[in-house]
């Protein structure tokens, strides 16, 4: 009978030690379900999550065998109590329930040990998103509370053996009164037995509790991932509006452009006007019955007075003889002035557009006809033709009175002067006009290579970056993108450029780390030098910033694409130069005190 009862506490002890490693099994087995719901790679947790099916199958067999063990030995305490020899005739059984036993605690270390494999795995990003430094040293540190609680369970368990085996002895020294205290202190010790699960049973709420909270901020996560999602969709179509109002300021800019020059073009046709005006000694009426002539601001700042109307013809010769000379005088002036030949009617500040506009602001325009300018083009020419024809037939006329000799000769040197002058400056614009047409052409040339070669960057860029950037769980890699600041001249603005490495959000270059900024650069450099080819590259310590997975990237692009082009690297790490055709080593001489050379060629050693 003794017997029998010990082999009952062995087998309850043990069946307590199964359910703590089940309760804990089951927990991690949740936990890790949680974890796992946040790792990418759909086909990764469907697997997972049938691992943890079968393991806890497995645990609610090895429940179901626990009890059936538990019911067995129920039995086997009842037969003991009235037959002695069932209990000889059970002790096989007994030994096969423990057999069973030690089996299942074999099977629930394995799975612990599973278990604790696949949180390894899994708690990094958990931890790092939900702001715990080491997910295992939090499991570590409830599972030592959990542990000590067992502990205290099998204390507890400990001292009621020991109280039972107390028992067992005084029934057989037939010490009546120390057995009931035994048995009143083995009551005492249940109780604290039960109270203790009780807190176990508390502990296990607990760890429920954070589950669901784990549970609550994994969706919010989820949430937050697809709002950034639609903010780097909403920061595309940003860009395309900018580009468009860049195209609309072009458009605009060029019209600006056109309607500049027609200024520029009717200011020196007001320009020649006003001068023909004073060659010709035409007075224009102003505003308040004056009339110009009286004074004419030279080009070299000084004042020509006219005579008065009534002053002989030799003084209005005179008068003719100071025009010419001030008109050549003031273009000889002009010319030494504005090398190109222009009189710079497209500047507002320009000193001939200011003496015109002062000149043209007081002109009286009563005598004309008020509706002149709501006629058309060919009314106009009408107009003009007829007005011309007057002008003529004056001119006729004045040609048949008694002329000043001298003044015609020296109005017709004047008129002489004035024409090879605006032939000079015909030619000046029309060379003006030939070298800026030259420069637009050669402009043109420099915008459509640039944009060629840009085009052609931004297109490879962002697959040379996608090669170097995925893996297999990011199969699709980073992105890369190349965006112009000035789009009409790319040359004199700058090119931004942004790398999305995978799992990242959009950010500034500068706010990458180092590996990202190194991956980054070699993008654009080979990106660059699929355009316009370079015989080989020197790569001077390039994977310095670079963990061993870049490096392993980085190493193996460049051993796909070696038929393109040739790279030289200095490196210290073997991850990148095992991966070289051949192999170029420094080292010191300390015998010599020099620097050796040793060359090894991997190419013999391929497989």
């Amino acid at each position: 009978m003794e017997a029998a009862k010990r082999k009952r506490d062995k087998l309850e002890k043990e069946l307590d030690e199964i359910d703590v490693a089940i309760d804990y099994g089951g927990r991690s087995s949740g936990a890790n379900r949680n974890r796992q719901a946040s790792a990418p790679g759909a086909s990764v947790l469907t697997q997972i999550d049938n691992n943890i099916a079968n393991i806890q199958n497995r645990i609610k067999y090895s429940r179901m065998d626990v009890h059936s063990t538990g019911q067995k030995l129920a039995k086997a305490e009842a037969e003991m109590a009235t037959v002695e020899e069932e209990i000889s005739r059970n002790m096989p059984k007994q030994e096969e329930l423990q057999a069973t036993i030690l089996e299942q605690k074999r099977v629930c270390s394995q799975l612990e040990a599973d278990i604790k494999e696949m949180a390894d795995k899994y708690t990094k990003d958990f931890g790092q998103k939900h702001g715990v430094e080491d997910v295992r040293l939090y499991e570590e540190a409830t599972l030592r509370e959990k542990e000590e609680l067992k502990e205290k369970i099998r204390k507890v368990h400990k001292h009621v053996q020991k109280m039972e085996a107390k028992l067992r002895y005084n029934e057989t020294r037939k010490l009546d009164e120390e057995v009931k205290k035994a048995e009143k202190q083995l009551k005492t010790e249940k109780k604290v037995l039960q109270k203790k699960e009780e807190e176990s049973k508390a502990v296990t709420t607990a760890l429920d509790e954070l589950q669901n909270k784990v549970d609550e901020l994994t969706v919010e996560y989820g949430k937050l991932k697809q709002d950034a999602q639609d903010s780097q969709i909403e920061a595309v179509e940003v860009e395309k509006v900018k580009e468009e109002i860049a195209a609309e300021k072009s458009a605009q800019v060029k019209k600006m452009t056109a309607e500049e020059n027609k200024i520029e073009k009717l200011r020196a046709s007001r320009h020649d006007l006003l001068r023909q005006a004073h060659v010709d000694q035409v007075e224009l009426p102003l505003i308040g019955g004056g009339v110009t002539g009286r004074k004419r601001q030279r080009a070299n700042g000084e004042e020509d007075e006219d005579e008065d109307d009534d002053n002989d013809r030799s003084k209005k010769a005179k008068l003719h003889s100071d025009i010419g000379s001030d008109v050549q005088k003031g273009e000889s002036q002009s010319a030494s002035q504005d090398p190109s030949g222009s009189l710079g009617f497209s500047q507002d500040d320009s000193k001939y557009v200011k003496r015109d506009d002062a000149e043209t602001a007081n002109l009286d325009f009563s005598m004309l006809t008020e509706n002149l300018n709501n006629l058309s083009e060919k009314e106009k020419e009408t107009i003009k033709k007829k007005y011309e024809q007057t002008l003529h037939d004056l001119i006729e006329e004045l040609a048949k009175m008694q002329p000043n000799m001298k003044a015609q000769e020296r109005y017709e040197d004047v008129s002489k002067l004035l024409k090879s002058t605006e032939d000079k400056l015909n030619d000046a614009r029309n060379q003006s006009r030939v070298v800026e047409q030259g420069f637009d052409q050669i402009k043109q040339q420099r915008l459509e290579r640039f944009m060629k070669m840009f085009e052609h960057v931004e297109l490879t860029i962002d697959r040379i970056y996608k090669d170097l950037t995925k893996s297999k769980k990011h199969a699709l890699g980073g992105n890369a993108y190349l965006t112009l600041s000035n789009t009409e001249e790319p040359w004199l603005g700058g090119i931004k450029f942004n790398a999305m490495p995978p799992t990242k959000r959009f950010r500034d270059m500068d706010q990458l780390s180092g590996g990202e900024k190194t991956v980054a650069a070699l993008a654009l450099l080979f990106a660059i030098h699929s355009f316009h080819p370079a015989p080989f590259f020197v790569m001077d310590e390039v994977d310095a910033a670079l963990d061993n997975v870049n490096v392993f990237k980085v190493s193996s692009y460049i051993k796909q694409n070696s038929n393109n082009f040739q790279c030289l690297v200095i490196s210290l790490k073997d991850a990148f130069y095992d991966k070289a055709d051949a192999l170029v080593g420094i080292y010191r001489e300390k015998e010599m005190n020099c620097s050796r050379v040793a060359t090894m060629d991997l190419t013999k050693y391929e497989t």
